[in-house]
């Protein structure tokens, strides 16, 4: 089965992850909003620039932490998760599954593909590697995952080298360059730039650089337009200055969200029916905002656990904006989840159907769903289904944000939820101006 993340591709930082290091944006980021180097040129290089800048972190851990595992790690945006939080089990199993699936497309294994046009998603620029593909990799567990990374690095640097890739790189010193920041991690010190080509050093690209000052970092913000400087030792990309020169735009799909800017995504169109088994499409919630999940019903212990944060969500939304939210679950398994099925399954858990749907469909209806909207999924031999828990967050038919499913992501959800629904409601106020007054 396929796995195809909507919008534009996917990227991969590499990082060390402390004791107890919890999941976060950081994991969420290597979802939602990367597209791998250059949305009009994916090619040989960036993979080869890519896969070198893998192996050399590998390395360096291995020298300065003798016996460690190097994790991946993508980064978080400061002030949106709190520190320590409480790590989801069902979280932690179905993450190694799909950064497996990222390495496997990243080494050539899945559909590269061109980027979709400006404006398409809020991987515009921060992009992983490539795009999700069909490599239905159910969940690797940790070993198994450490052994692929092994073999996706051989694999990469051996095809770098049979490719002969046209790489621009030039020599040690500083170089000035301009571009869009895509995202900030304080904790790891790096931010993530979609910049254009840079004169002697290297081609138009979205990649992570190290910034050693760490004030100039807390003043950087994804959406902001730079004019920077990188200072190449040799080995490494350092930012060491950075002047903002302007904001990103909604032509290119940033939008705002509570304290910043955020790079949207087309939400994938649906037509299924719900527990009533009324036709419902993704149209059909156009004046809302929605928050999107899939669960199957017959799911041991993941599926009902997301419920239920739902439903704890859904009862902390102010009176006054929930008829401007609506919860969406879609099964991953509709050949046992009819309307009637899912309809036991919400009232079970105390779900408000008045803003909640549960939707099924054809298996072939669903599966393409499940496809579009990059929802990994793996049915085991004893009729069980490995799938990545994450939510999404859609507004005027295009995807904020994604959320794992975990207490941290909750408290940030609920926040981001209340902000678009207090939008949504002074939009609506306008268009309907009641009296006349």
């Amino acid at each position: 089965m396929g796995m195809d993340l909507p919008g534009r591709d996917r990227r991969i930082l590499v990082g060390r992850a402390g004791p107890g290091a919890s999941p976060g944006r950081s994991q969420r980021s290597a979802l939602s909003r990367g597209q791998s180097f250059r949305r009009d040129r994916l090619g040989c290089g960036r993979t080869a620039a890519g896969l070198e800048r893998l192996g050399a972190a590998r390395v360096a851990e291995a020298e300065q932490h003798p016996g460690s595992r190097p994790v991946l790690r993508s980064r978080r945006r400061p002030g949106r998760e709190r520190e320590g939080a409480r790590r989801d089990p069902a979280h932690d199993q179905s993450r190694n599954g799909v950064l497996a699936v990222l390495l496997a497309e990243s080494a050539g294994f899945g559909r590269s593909g061109r980027a979709d046009p400006p404006g398409s998603r809020r991987a515009a620029a921060r992009r992983r590697l490539v795009r999700q593909s069909g490599v239905a990799m159910g969940l690797l567990n940790g070993s198994r995952l450490r052994v692929f990374v092994r073999l996706f690095v051989a694999v990469g640097f051996i095809a770098a080298g049979l490719c002969g890739c046209d790489r621009k790189e030039g020599g040690p010193g500083r170089y000035s360059a301009h571009g869009t920041i895509e995202d900030v991690d304080v904790e790891n010190g790096q931010v993530l730039i979609d910049h254009e080509d840079v004169g002697g050093l290297m081609p138009a690209m979205t990649m992570n650089f190290a910034v050693p000052d760490r004030a100039l970092l807390e003043r950087m913000a994804p959406g902001q337009v730079v004019d920077f400087t990188i200072h190449f030792t040799g080995h490494a990309y350092d930012v060491v200055d950075a002047k903002v020169t302007g904001e990103a735009s909604r032509e290119e799909g940033w939008f705002r969200l509570r304290e910043g800017l955020v790079r949207t995504s087309p939400a994938p169109a649906f037509d299924l029916i719900d527990q009533a088994g009324r036709p419902v499409g993704l149209a059909s919630f156009a004046d809302r905002v929605l928050v999107v999940d899939f669960i199957y019903t017959s799911c041991p212990g993941p599926c009902p656990v997301q419920t239920s944060m739902g439903v704890a969500l859904q009862r902390r939304i102010p009176e006054s904006l929930r008829e401007h939210v609506q919860f969406i679950s879609i099964s991953l398994d509709p050949a046992t989840d009819r309307p009637e099925v899912l309809e036991r399954y919400a009232l079970e858990r105390g779900v408000d159907l008045s803003n909640w749907s549960f939707l099924t469909g054809t298996t072939e209806d669903v599966a393409e769903v499940v496809r579009k909207w990059g929802i990994g999924s793996l049915r085991k031999e004893d009729g069980s289904i490995d799938h990545t828990l994450l939510r999404f967050l859609v507004k005027d038919g295009r995807i904020f944000e994604r959320y794992w499913t975990a207490e941290a992501d909750n408290e940030a959800l609920l926040a981001d939820v209340i902000a678009l629904a207090r939008e949504r409601a002074l939009a609506s106020a306008d268009e309907d101006p009641g009296d006349g007054r």
